[in-house]
C-alpha cells in the first residue's frame, strides 16, 4: 500500500502548489520511475516472478485477496451473475470507482485549499477509498488512515456530529485484528465470512451515516471559492 501513498495524496497537495512545485513532483516521479526500470526493467509483462520495477505489484494484483470489504462482495455479486474472472471484473470496477475518488476529491477541494485543517482531513479521504476497495485488507494497512483520525474528530469550534467521520475507521481498527484468527491452522488459511462480517458490516453502516449527513450539509459548510 505504501508505494501508491504518494498518488493518492497528489490530489489534495496538488492545489496547494504552485505551478513549480507541480512541475517538480512530475519530474522526480518520472526520475523516480525510470532509474530503476532502466537496471531492472518494468515488471508489466511476462511470467509473475516479482521481477521489475512493477512485479510485486503484478503479483498482487493477480495473487492477493484477504479480508477485503467491499471488494469481496463486489467479486461475489459478479460471479453470482455468471461473469467469468470475477476477481478481474471486480478489480477493473474498484480501479475505476478509485479514479472517480480521486478526481472528486482533486474537485472538491479546491474550495478548501487554504483550510490547513479541512487540507489534513482531506487527506483522509482517499486512504479509506482505498481500504474499502482493495483486495487485501491486512491489520497494518490502517496505520496509514490512523494518523489522521484526531484531525476527523470534531474541534471545540465544531458541532459534535463531525464525530460521524472518524467512527467507522475506529471500528474498523479496533476489529481489523480478528483477520488474524485465520492463522490458528496454518495449514488451512480460509478467508472467513463472520469476521469480514464483524469489521466491514458496521464499518460501511456507520459510513452511510456520515456520508448521509455529509452530503446533507455540504452547500451550507462548504466556504467560497477564493
Amino acid at each position: 500500500m505504501s508505494k501508491l501513498i504518494p498518488v493518492f495524496l497528489t490530489p489534495i497537495f496538488w492545489w496547494r502548489w504552485n505551478c513549480g512545485s507541480r512541475l517538480l513532483y512530475v519530474y522526480l516521479t518520472i526520475g523516480m520511475l525510470v532509474s530503476p526500470a532502466l537496471r531492472a526493467g518494468w515488471g508489466l509483462t511476462g511470467e509473475l516472478d516479482g521481477r521489475g520495477l512493477f512485479g510485486a505489484l503484478r503479483i498482487y494484483n493477480a495473487q492477493w485477496n484477504f479480508n477485503s470489504g467491499l471488494f469481496r462482495w463486489l467479486e461475489k455479486w459478479l460471479q453470482s451473475m455468471g461473469i467469468a474472472d470475477s476477481m478481474a471484473q471486480a478489480q477493473e470496477i474498484s480501479y475505476f470507482l478509485m479514479f472517480l475518488l480521486l478526481f472528486e476529491v482533486w474537485r472538491q477541494f479546491r474550495y478548501f485549499k487554504t483550510d490547513l485543517r479541512a487540507a489534513l482531513r482531506w487527506l483522509a479521504v482517499p486512504l479509506g477509498g482505498y481500504l474499502l476497495l482493495a483486495t487485501t485488507v491486512h491489520p497494518w494497512y490502517l496505520l496509514a488512515l490512523m494518523p489522521f483520525l484526531p484531525i476527523l474528530a470534531p474541534g471545540d469550534d465544531e458541532p459534535k456530529r463531525l464525530w460521524l467521520w472518524p467512527l467507522p475507521w475506529l471500528w474498523l481498527s479496533g476489529f481489523v485484528a480478528l483477520s488474524y484468527v485465520t492463522y490458528i491452522d496454518p495449514e488451512n488459511l480460509l478467508d472467513l465470512d463472520w469476521v469480514r462480517l464483524v469489521e466491514w458490516l458496521p464499518t460501511l453502516f456507520l459510513l452511510g451515516i456520515a456520508l448521509f449527513w455529509g452530503l446533507r450539509k455540504q452547500r451550507r459548510l462548504r466556504p467560497l471559492p477564493s
